[in-house]
């Protein structure tokens, strides 16, 4: 879980190959069983964490004759961790009335919603996610404002508006400070690679 932008070039540029598999948020937890608060906003080699998983990946990349035959082996990998862990399934339906609500949703909202404590409901977070409710609807609404910026990336009042922002002053600010670079930098600079949908929900 990431709550500050991660550059994957300076990472891609030292590596000879480089898989990229991503997960929705919460998503990691059920493969390597452990708090995800462990890793918030860190770089770290899966092999010092799974050396099992990263041996069987390894095994898939050297078997697989086409991009086809590795995503199915790396599916298979995948899906045999699973029959081996547990999800609170609590965390999934919360996650995604955050996303429903595209951020736009305070942890007393999700109280009232769900029935169960503010105290309860971070802590659920902390385990699977790596954050708090807080923050993580803060970067879901940030993520819904990126995609409004690629449908009208000339008007950001309208953008402010839609996403639920106080104003533009507080959008900037927030854009800045989860993104890295300022909203205009954002439209005028980021590659393709960061613009596709799917990136962009990966980075929560």
């Amino acid at each position: 879980m990431n709550t500050k932008a991660s550059n994957v070039g300076v990472h891609a540029n030292k590596m000879i190959l480089l898989l990229l598999i991503e997960f929705y948020p919460g998503g990691l937890y059920p493969f390597l069983n452990m708090d995800q608060l462990e890793l918030i906003d860190q770089s770290i080699l899966l092999n010092e964490l799974d050396r099992v998983l990263t041996q069987n990946i390894e095994m898939e990349l050297i078997k697989a004759e086409d991009i086809d035959s590795l995503v199915k082996g790396l599916d298979k990998v995948f899906l045999t961790r699973l029959m081996d862990t547990y999800t609170d399934n609590r965390i999934t339906e919360i996650r995604k009335h955050i996303l429903i609500r595209n951020g736009n949703v305070s942890t007393q909202e999700l109280s009232s919603e769900f029935y169960y404590s503010e105290r309860h409901i971070r802590r659920l977070f902390m385990q699977y996610i790596g954050t708090t409710p807080k923050m993580f609807a803060r970067i879901v609404r940030m993520n819904y404002a990126m995609r409004l910026m690629q449908n009208n990336p000339s008007d950001l009042t309208d953008v402010t508006v839609i996403a639920g922002f106080f104003d533009q002053l507080h959008f900037i600010h927030d854009f800045k400070s989860i993104c890295g670079i300022s909203p205009m930098d954002y439209i005028k600079d980021m590659s393709v690679f960061y613009n596709d949908e799917y990136k962009m929900w990966s980075m929560i």
